[in-house]
């Protein structure tokens, strides 16, 4: 079946084309994340800068690439077991870039320390204490529950974010390339455009909702009189 958005070839020749340069017909790399090899042309040049923009842009979470109140169990069995290593098996494969809590842990501030979940909360990788047990066909299971946001193959994207990467990588090489101020600023408005057309995933369950619109007092009348004396 004919992909109906970008592939990751005619995203490397937007950018190539952003500084005048030809189109080409096929991407000199070979292996795959994280150990990705890159030629030494012009459009290996620039489908490396485009997978680390992917990579820097995937990481802010939209709702193409996050998962909301995921639940991860604990592996009581291993040692140490009070840890959740998510860059190991069975977890590796999602290539998770980002956490938060969700659920009954969504009061609990996370982050990943060379992939371990670590509680920022209390200051510790020792999870057990704030576990939560999930009834399953297979047994009890006790874990956590995540919003996580995950790293996906450029091609594999929704067509939104793949603009918008798009964009932003082609800011990013031409500055490194051309360095041209008028081109920037037209590149720069590109990207804000396709930026805007992402989406943000939902807000975390059990959490208060955000406010999307800030507050504005009414001006006393008292006050308004002074400024006018």
């Amino acid at each position: 079946m004919a992909a109906l958005s970008l592939v990751k070839l005619d995203g490397v020749n937007e950018m190539m084309e952003a500084i005048g340069e030809l189109r080409v017909t096929i991407l000199d790399s070979s292996g795959s994340w994280p150990s990705k090899a890159y030629g030494a042309s012009e459009a290996g040049r620039a489908e490396y800068i485009l997978d680390r923009e992917s990579r820097k842009y995937q990481s802010q979470g939209f709702a193409a690439n996050t998962d909301l109140s995921r639940f991860f169990a604990f592996n009581l069995t291993g040692s140490p077991f009070t840890q959740l290593d998510l860059s190991a098996s069975p977890n590796a494969a999602l290539r998770i870039l980002h956490v938060r809590g969700a659920g009954p842990q969504h009061a609990i501030e996370f982050s990943l320390r060379n992939g371990v979940l670590w509680n920022n909360s209390q200051n510790t990788d020792v999870l057990t204490s704030i576990g939560t047990t999930v009834t399953t066909p297979s047994g009890a299971l006790i874990g956590v529950f995540l919003d996580v946001v995950r790293l996906f193959d450029f091609d594999d994207l929704d067509p939104r974010l793949k603009h918008a990467i798009v964009d932003e990588a082609k800011l990013v090489y031409q500055r490194r390339i051309k360095q041209n101020p008028q081109m920037d600023q037209y590149l720069m408005l590109e990207a804000a455009k396709s930026s805007m057309q992402t989406a943000k995933p939902s807000v975390k369950r059990d959490s208060p909702p955000i406010n999307q619109m800030p507050t504005f007092m009414p001006q006393q009348q008292g006050s308004q009189q002074q400024q006018g004396q």
